[in-house]
């Protein structure tokens, strides 16, 4: 047998055992996407979960049978943000899909996007302006401009590209709220850039780094913020709460005290609920129950909590463990 051949030969035995592992693979994935089929039909999502999870994120092309299948799952726990995670995959798979698209858009309004959502939807209803089946894009477009309107005139964003921004700004929110962190970085760090001047942003992406264990860019970037901005009492409980969880006790004394100084002399006021907030939790994590008592008698005073706010009653909570 000559050279060649037998190069040949080990050649395909090669393919030919890099093929089974792959055949079998497939195997144990539809195995596993009709065990949670029938969970999803069975009203189990969460365990179908389980089994479906994993196989999106083994690979970025993962099979559009597993993705559906996810929606399906995350549809039946009103679980938005994942949801919308996955319609996300599947337009850049079938970005000429208006089922796909339309999907999307609405994922996006139900994940607390709106503003996104709006432009989702005008770009279905250019591309496929009949409605093909017949959705109710223009029902959704009529309800949902004004209500988008007025979120963009409000936006502190700079006139020429204050849409644009905006989405940026209610994407990071949501991954904050959802615990999506590596989202919130990523996303406040393209904020941050298009509007510097826009604090809550830096604010964000110090707060998603320091959720992500990455206190020491958390404090970089809550430094800055304070260096250009030293009134900013939300940047200063920031700060504190950063030396806290890193052990610098010392440090953290330091910055609660520069903190309590921006709290005397009437500089409270009613918009500044989620500051106050967050320094009570910052002086709670330091173990200064006096302040956190005495922080609250003055916001109280100046009127800063509401009955009916969360944020408000986390702020109670606070003095009641102090």
């Amino acid at each position: 047998m000559s050279r060649k051949t037998n190069t040949s030969n080990r050649k395909n035995t090669k393919a030919r055992s890099k093929s089974l592992p792959r055949r079998r693979e497939n195997r144990i994935s539809r195995t596993t996407l009709e065990e949670a089929r029938e969970l999803i039909d069975d009203g189990e999502a969460e365990a179908a979960l389980e089994l479906l999870e994993p196989l999106a994120a083994s690979a970025k092309d993962a099979p559009q049978a597993v993705l559906r299948m996810l929606l399906d799952a995350y549809h039946q726990q009103r679980d938005w943000y994942p949801y919308c995670k996955i319609t996300t995959r599947l337009v850049q798979m079938q970005p000429d899909d208006v089922m796909v698209r339309t999907m999307h858009a609405g994922a996006l309004l139900a994940a607390g996007r709106p503003v996104e959502a709006l432009a989702a939807f005008e770009a279905v209803q250019s591309t496929w302006p009949k409605d093909p089946f017949d959705i109710g894009i223009d029902a959704e477009l009529k309800r949902l401009k004004p209500i988008v309107r007025q979120l963009v005139a409000e936006s502190p964003f700079s006139i020429h590209h204050r849409e644009e921004l905006t989405i940026l700004h209610e994407h990071s929110l949501s991954a904050i709220q959802n615990r999506d962190f590596e989202t919130a970085i990523e996303v406040n760090r393209q904020l941050a850039a298009r509007q510097p001047d826009f604090i809550p942003a830096s604010n964000n992406l110090a707060d998603a780094l320091a959720r992500s264990g990455q206190l020491t860019q958390a404090t970089e970037v809550i430094r800055e913020v304070i260096q250009s901005n030293p009134s900013n009492l939300y940047a200063r409980a920031n700060l504190v709460r950063y030396f806290v969880l890193a052990g610098q006790t010392d440090r953290a004394d330091q910055a609660a005290q520069q903190m309590i100084e921006l709290t005397t002399g009437n500089r409270l006021a009613k918009g500044m609920l989620d500051a106050v907030t967050r320094s009570l939790e910052a002086l709670s994590l330091l173990g200064r129950d006096e302040a956190v008592i005495e922080l609250f008698s003055s916001a109280e005073r100046a009127g800063v909590f509401h009955a009916s706010s969360p944020i408000g009653a986390l702020a109670h909570h606070f003095v009641a463990v102090a």
